[in-house]
């Protein structure tokens, strides 16, 4: 994984350490942002993440499966902000490509999926950055637009999720019909 790509929309330089300093110069909280300041600005300027991903599909009786994994070759800017990591990497076996396996068990697993949460609005930011929409001074005007125009409810209970309301599904139903 690459460091993320910021956008320079011109508003102002991004905060940066502009001395070093020791944790008996701060209070504790005033330490805690230095170094979050101080790691995210070297995250920036470190190395990208590599990691080496697989994949594999396989046959057993009819049934097609497809599996995939990856395993990190290098740490990167990983090392300095290890809370970026994704938890959820899976490393596979070496698996060679054409090679018969003998299958040692089957396991069957009931389960049940839960529907994705809604957005945050942290998560519409993200998106609108990533689909270049807006800029940083216009995405706060265009989320408190489909609020106050009743698309949207702001559920302060659940990490200011944005619930969408009758109009907003109407709204939605109607643009994937176009």
């Amino acid at each position: 994984e690459k460091p993320r790509a910021g956008v320079d929309a011109g508003d102002h330089p991004p905060i940066t350490p502009v001395r070093c300093a020791d944790q008996s110069q701060l209070q504790d909280l005033d330490w805690k942002i230095y170094q979050f300041i101080t790691q995210n600005f070297l995250a920036t300027i470190s190395k990208p993440a590599k990691y080496k991903v697989v994949k594999a599909e396989f046959i057993i009786g009819p049934e097609f499966f497809e599996l995939s994994g990856k395993q990190m070759i290098s740490s990167g800017f990983l090392e300095i902000t290890p809370w970026l990591s994704s938890s959820q990497d899976v490393e596979l076996p070496d698996i060679k490509q054409g090679v018969e396996y003998e299958i040692n068990s089957i396991e069957i697993k009931e389960g049940k999926t839960t529907s994705p949460g809604y957005l945050t609005e942290s998560d519409l930011i993200s998106c609108m950055e990533a689909n270049e929409i807006g800029t940083d001074a216009s995405i706060p005007t265009h989320i408190k637009n489909i609020i106050d125009r009743g698309y949207v409810k702001v559920n302060t209970k659940k990490g200011r999720s944005l619930v969408p309301t009758n109009l907003g599904m109407a709204l939605g139903r109607a643009y994937c019909e176009i």
